[in-house]
């Protein structure tokens, strides 16, 4: 008896337990909510972001994968996004990236309503729609599930004109341009155009309006639409095509404009000692006043090296991290008299502390050629030549017989004959860098650079 009755509570207990998992609670919409206390709910499979079944938990470890792309939307003619980055998230982890992934990227960002019905648009930018246009990199996206890359530019619309439907996609022929300040930017502004059978072609828009940063100038494009603009300032600059007599789409170009920038070759010495050997340096103009200078030219060979360097109206009283003013600064071989010396691109700065501060015996040392090309085997003629004051303090230079010469760090039995001349052969290709010095009569170490091909 005791058996049958043990046989029986299983049977009531197991209906028991299916009957509860047929009457789970639900939404009025049908959704299911889970009973294993974690609040999961669960939309029917069949509405927009439903399914049968939950993914299974992410591994910690694991990164979602993920695009950028740049995003320009606009709303019956209104710009509401002007090329803005979003990230795009694989939502079904199909390794792909659709136009359906990044618009809801973008509806999520922007915390906006998304919807579609039987893959096609529904409702976008919250407003109950399918009025809507949607292009990748200026080419038209016919499904929703196009793909797309990282760095693709997304650009989507409502339409305006619902009644002739006369709204025309425009775009810049370029999505971004840099410039540096104070030079000339051309743009080129485009239109889709329709033919009576409604093919499409790509026009040039001649009359389209163009706003900077939401600011209305003189500017409008020409017959070819082109639109010449000119920016004084670093910084990015949104710049807007639209018009208040065509209905165009309206477009964004992003411009980004940098601070003038030279590169020049700095060598430097701290006290007879060379801590730069014509190195390259990139510098830029940091007050924006559209010339490169000395002091700009010094302050970014010491931000390269981690340096501090300092001026005091005007005058260095800290270089290479060392508290002096006992310093010379030379620009292609002449001495420069002013820290606000102009200095352009390819120029050569050579710079050095003062060892001498008792007879101020320093004498600044060039090679009469900075650089020299020659080919393996063959050999090289290098001239060496110092400065030489006079009674009055008066510099010439002159033939400087007897400097050291090294290669690459590296002394030999060189040294310059009393015409300042020296000579060397190069066996293999290569670039080396030659140095002229000389301890005992206070030479400024000067260098050469000889490229072997």
């Amino acid at each position: 008896m005791k058996k049958i009755l043990t046989i029986v509570s299983i049977l009531l207990c197991c209906f028991l337990l299916f009957a509860c998992a047929d009457n789970a609670p639900a939404t009025d919409d049908g959704t299911v909510i889970n009973q294993d206390g974690d609040g999961t709910v669960i939309k029917p499979s069949g509405e927009p972001g439903g399914n049968q079944q939950q993914d299974p938990p992410q591994d910690p470890g694991e990164t979602e994968a993920t695009i950028d792309v740049y995003v320009t939307f606009s709303n019956a003619g209104v710009l509401e996004m002007k090329q803005e980055k979003v990230t795009v998230t694989d939502l079904n982890g199909d390794d792909k990236f659709t136009a359906e992934e990044a618009i809801r990227a973008f509806h999520a960002a922007k915390n906006k309503e998304f919807e579609l019905n039987g893959g096609y648009i529904t409702k976008i930018w919250s407003i109950s729609t399918g009025n809507c246009m949607y292009y990748i990199n200026n080419e038209m996206a016919y499904s929703i599930d196009t793909e797309m890359a990282d760095g693709d530019y997304l650009n989507a619309y409502i339409i305006k004109d619902t009644t002739a439907w006369s709204d025309s996609y425009t775009f810049f022929t370029e999505h971004a341009v840099e410039a540096t300040a104070g030079e000339e930017v051309m743009l080129t502004v485009k239109n889709l155009e329709t033919d009576a059978n409604w093919n499409t072609s790509k026009v040039a828009t001649a009359g389209a309006k163009i706003t900077i940063d939401g600011e209305e100038g003189e500017f409008t494009t020409d017959e070819d639409g082109k639109v010449t603009l000119s920016f004084e300032n670093v910084g990015t600059y949104v710049v807007v095509a639209s018009s208040d007599t065509m209905n165009l789409v309206p477009t964004v170009c992003v411009v980004t404009v940098k601070p003038v920038a030279i590169d020049v070759y700095v060598t430097f010495s701290n006290a007879g000692v060379l801590e730069m050997k014509q190195e390259k340096i990139t510098v830029t103009d940091l007050n924006n006043d559209k010339t490169i200078t000395a002091e700009e030219a010094i302050r970014a060979f010491h931000a390269a090296k981690n340096k501090e360097f300092a001026l005091s109206e005007g005058f260095i009283t800290k270089i290479w991290s060392v508290e002096t003013g006992n310093c010379m600064y030379y620009i292609n071989d002449e001495m420069a008299y002013s820290i606000n010396a102009e200095m352009a691109d390819g120029d050569y700065l050579n710079a050095y502390i003062i060892k001498d501060t008792v007879a101020w015996s320093d004498s600044y040392t060039i090679f009469t050629e900075r650089t020299v090309e020659a080919t393996a085997g063959e050999e090289v003629v290098l001239t060496v030549k110092n400065t030489e004051l006079d009674d009055q303090w008066n510099a010439s230079l002159v033939p400087t017989a007897g400097a050291v010469i090294t290669v690459d760090g590296k002394e030999g039995e060189f040294v310059t004959n009393e015409n300042g001349n020296v000579t060397l052969t190069f066996a293999s290709a290569g670039t080396y860098v030659i140095v002229a010095s000389n301890d005992t009569m206070s030479l400024v170490p000067a260098v050469c650079v000889v490229t072997v091909k």
